[in-house]
């Protein structure tokens, strides 16, 4: 009976996971956000079709957040936000320089051109603070029961779905909060000593969990979950004292979303005109 719920589980898991986004599409795309990471310059305006405007001295200073306004061919053509963005203690000269390039006198919007290239190594992605959800397996292998005080060690195998934040908009995928809900099948152990058998044995139970996990980095996740387990109805005879009481596991998490992509390039301090 266990195996063929576990089974049941993974092809429910399959089927959730097709609904929910759970990566995020890596390459440069319009409308996304970006910090300036090395102060450059661009000797001219443009517009967003990337006709040029006219010929102007411009500094990009670094940390200050851009959007891709349009991509035509392997050009990147970028403005500033459109609204002031709250920084460190020092950043007025940052929101100056994001209401100075966003429009001229004449109220024209102003679009700045760089190479694709010279764009990914100038610039860093800035993320939404929700990174997005994301469905995996979790395993709860110690649970503390509360109406005793006492450790139990068991297999706990079901699905959770996630919602993740990240605690910085300029990091991808590490540092992140993620509230989550979950629902599995629990292998319990029986004895004299917490039901009414005559001998031990093992019993199936539905488990429905609340948690939170923090992702430190890639490969380190720490979790912990408040769930209640609820004895099949074969096994309610037994009158098993855990059956529908609150416990407390620190588990291990298995998640689906995490992409492990490492970008390894050096950026320069400053740099020339148009970035090269």
């Amino acid at each position: 009976m266990y195996c063929n719920t576990s089974k049941t589980l993974l092809i429910l898991f399959l089927i959730v996971s097709q609904a929910i986004i759970c990566q995020e599409n890596q390459s440069l795309k319009i409308n996304d956000s970006y910090y300036i990471t090395s102060t450059f310059e661009t000797n001219s305006t443009l517009t967003y079709f990337g006709k040029k405007i006219n010929s102007s001295l411009n500094i990009h200073k670094q940390d200050v957040i851009i959007k891709i306004s349009n991509i035509i061919g392997d050009s990147v053509i970028f403005q500033y936000w459109k609204f002031k963005i709250p920084q460190k203690k020092d950043s007025s000269r940052a929101i100056n320089n994001n209401i100075a390039f966003f429009k001229d006198t004449t109220e024209r919007l102003l679009y700045f051109y760089l190479p694709k290239k010279n764009f990914e190594n100038l610039t860093t992605k800035y993320f939404p603070k929700f990174k997005g959800a994301v469905a995996g397996f979790y395993s709860v292998p110690f649970k503390l029961r509360f109406n005793d005080f006492d450790f139990e060690q068991n297999l706990n195998l079901g699905l959770n779905i996630g919602f993740q934040y990240r605690f910085s908009k300029k990091i991808e995928d590490r540092w992140i909060i993620e509230p989550n809900i979950g629902f599995g099948i629990s292998k319990v152990n029986l004895d004299e000593n917490n039901s009414n058998v005559t001998e031990n044995r093992s019993a199936s139970a539905f488990s429905a969990t609340v948690g939170v996990i923090l992702r430190v980095t890639n490969t380190i996740n720490l979790g912990a979950f408040l769930g209640k387990d609820f004895l099949g109805k074969n096994d309610l005879g037994t009158n098993w004292q855990y059956n529908k009481k609150t416990w407390l596991g620190l588990g291990l998490n298995v998640g689906f979303s995490v992409n492990d992509r490492k970008k390894g390039t050096d950026i320069k301090n400053t740099v020339n005109k148009d970035g090269n």
